[in-house]
């Protein structure tokens, strides 16, 4: 599972697109619920997605609010741009004030960017937002509205700093199941490198014939074993960052479900497509499960999460499976039956879920 380290990227930015997508849809349902703007669609950005206008009115002045990002800030500009020069007439003046979400990482928006080229325009304002910690990066001029985004984020911050992640979670719980096993196991192969293959049989891992004389416990011990230091930190690399994502939107009953399940599936199509000689151990089963989760996850939330996040999880799911064929001594048919039991039980709870 070394190419979960592309995962890295995928989290990174499919936790930002959420912030932002969350963000921007709590911001405009803070104006609308003020009874005094109205949303209109602006235009598509340079992701094909919707660029979403408030539109209102703040004492004299007409106000319109725009959320963007740091790299769609110029298309939004131009958009604006043109839907002020089409749509306004008269001498009634308006102000403009754009919210710009960022990472951490991207570039500092300056007096140069914030220039909107209207004969309407009375009083501007610009804001760029970290999404990480709701820091205000950059604030460019004054508007009507812009108390209002101010209050709002920093009411945002509160909620933010009430609500903080307990690090008693599940997906943390497993991490140090696997850890302290782990121990053990090292202890009693005297390595922390290999595990001896004794040591792994006596502790759970997958033996075909073992589970022909009765011991069915080894379709779910093998999920908590590992044959090496390297094999332990790859798997709960990927467990931390897959299992945090989904433990959060599903919750610890419904992840520890399809954690579970994804495992005992990973292990019933390595009984009966692996080598019957060969043992079998590792939590990428239950991890292939949660990328078939991911996937699900995905897809029912399209509108909200971009599309570069299926991407990268879906590269990160064919190159896995590519080396897995590859490399004679990792078992495929355990990755490729997590996959399609993370995927089956994540759908079936997740319409469930949609259901009620």
């Amino acid at each position: 599972m070394l190419n979960l380290l592309l995962l890295l990227f995928s989290s990174s930015l499919k936790r930002c697109d959420i912030l932002k997508e969350k963000f921007q849809r709590d911001l405009i349902n803070f104006f609308l619920s003020s009874g005094k703007f109205k949303v209109y669609e602006l235009g598509q950005d340079l992701q094909n997605k919707t660029i979403w206008m408030v539109e209102g009115t703040i004492g004299q002045l007409d106000e319109i609010m725009v959320v963007t990002t740091r790299a769609d800030l110029e298309t939004t500009k131009e958009r604006l741009e043109n839907h002020i020069n089409k749509s306004y007439v008269g001498n009634r003046g308006i102000g403009v004030t754009l919210v710009v979400l960022s990472s951490s990482n991207e570039g500092i928006i300056s007096k140069e960017d914030s220039a909107i080229n209207s004969d309407f325009l009375v009083a501007s304002a610009m804001l760029q937002i970290d999404m990480e910690d709701l820091s205000l990066v950059q604030q460019i001029g004054y508007t009507n509205s812009l108390k209002g985004i101010l209050a709002f984020v920093e009411n945002k911050k509160r909620i933010q700093a009430n609500s903080k992640t307990s690090p008693y979670t599940l997906t943390n719980l497993l991490i140090a199941l696997n850890v302290l096993i782990f121990i053990f196991t090292a202890i009693a192969s005297k390595s922390i490198l290999d595990m001896d293959t004794g040591v792994l049989i006596q502790f759970g891992a997958l033996v075909r014939p073992l589970i022909d004389l009765g011991e069915y416990h080894r379709l779910i011990s093998p999920m908590f074993l590992h044959g090496g230091l390297l094999h332990l930190v790859m798997n709960m690399y990927g467990l931390n960052l897959l299992g945090r994502i989904l433990e959060k939107e599903y919750g610890k009953l419904i992840f520890g479900i399809i954690y579970l399940f994804s495992g005992i599936a990973g292990s019933i199509l390595s009984y009966f497509f692996s080598n019957p000689m060969a043992i079998s151990v590792g939590a990428s089963g239950a991890i292939f499960g949660l990328l078939g989760s991911s996937v699900v996850f995905a897809l029912k939330r399209k509108n909200i999460i971009r599309k570069s996040f299926l991407q990268n999880i879906l590269q990160v799911i064919v190159i896995n499976l590519v080396i897995g064929f590859s490399v004679s001594r990792i078992d495929n048919a355990a990755h490729i039956g997590g996959l399609l039991g993370g995927l089956l039980i994540t759908a079936a709870l997740d319409y469930g879920i949609s259901d009620k």
